[in-house]
């Protein structure tokens, strides 16, 4: 069974039983799962203001039952005048109170309302098979575009080398020729035009919008949230602690030990990510000395912070002595 987590497929895609790729699509998108996100903290903010104007409440009660009774039997008069407050109080906070229950009551409504039907979601899967049927027939196009594309690069590399051996016979013949006299600019601006390795990079493109996981590594989420580019296989919104399949270049940038801080020049954060592997080692480790995984990790960068520091002043001194005049 596929598990959905954020709104996104957690089935990991691979191979068919018939061995081609099997293509996992996101139940539903980005856009759906922020604004549903919102939508949920609303309520719940909505919910602690009716659990606090409840608690409220009956704090009143209590105060009006007890200085009622107080006042029945003739004591503390001056209790009297106390109680009336009690009770505008608490007819103010019950209004308040139904105020607030309404709109808990609409935002889970409006909530209930956007999520998907079962038409919505069959209605997305058919879309969707679609979508990759035609992704993978354009593939076949660049396929069949990378052929041609060799092809002309070796027709016109050897048109190139034939307008160069006639180019070393217009000094023995005495030629005097204009400008691209030889007709060569023609097919050299268009062979140097011509792409390189253009079916390598469709492919990349295509495995990495598609989830399929070669030439992938397992990662795991350190920060408290991460938001990476959406694709048809993740909506790319993922929580610390969340493992993620990740090709080498898009991972690059979030495993940097330096990531700068938005509007300080001077400060760095630590990765997003961790490799799996070495989150479990840290885990084990965490284990051992009775410590949570984040503050070794955060040990460990922070080690390795001082090393790289400590290396930049080495070399500061090196450049310092070396441009220091000798006696």
């Amino acid at each position: 069974m596929t598990q959905q987590v954020n709104g996104e497929s957690t089935a990991k895609n691979g191979l068919s039983e018939g061995g081609q790729a099997s293509i996992v699509g996101t139940p539903i998108s980005k856009r759906r799962v922020i604004s549903q996100a919102t939508q949920r903290f609303e309520i719940r903010q909505v919910i602690e203001n009716v659990d606090a104007l409840e608690l409220q409440v009956r704090e009143l009660d209590a105060e009006i039952e007890q200085s009622g009774a107080v006042a029945a039997v003739g004591y503390r008069a001056h209790l009297l005048p106390g109680l009336d407050i009690a009770i505008e109080k608490r007819a103010a906070r019950r209004g308040r109170l139904e105020v607030f229950k309404e709109q808990r009551d609409r935002k889970e409504q409006a909530l209930q309302a956007s999520l998907p039907t079962q038409e919505e979601t069959s209605a997305r899967q058919a879309h969707q098979q679609e979508f990759a049927r035609i992704a993978a027939e354009r593939l076949e196009c660049d396929r069949a575009a990378d052929g041609l594309i060799e092809e002309l690069r070796s027709v016109l590399t050897k048109r190139a080398e034939l307008s160069k051996s006639m180019g070393s016979f217009v000094h023995l013949l005495d030629l005097e020729l204009d400008a691209d006299g030889l007709d060569t600019a023609r097919f050299q601006s268009c062979l140097s035009s011509l792409t390189v390795e253009t079916l390598a990079r469709s492919r990349r493109w295509y495995d990495w919008f598609f989830g399929i996981p070669d030439g992938t590594n397992s990662y795991v989420v350190l920060d408290k949230s991460l938001e990476i580019p959406e694709t048809f296989a993740r909506n790319g919104l993922y929580s610390r602690g969340d493992v993620v399949q990740l090709p080498e270049w898009e991972a690059r940038e979030l495993l940097r030990d330096d990531r700068p801080v938005p509007g300080k020049r001077k400060e760095t954060l630590p990765p997003s990510i961790a490799p799996l592997e070495s989150y479990r080692q840290a885990e084990a480790e965490a284990k051992r000395l009775g410590r949570d995984v984040d503050s070794i990790l955060f040990v460990d960068w922070y080690k390795r912070q001082a090393e790289l520091r400590e290396q930049a002043g080495s070399r500061l001194m090196e450049l310092i002595s070396k441009s220091l005049p000798t006696r």
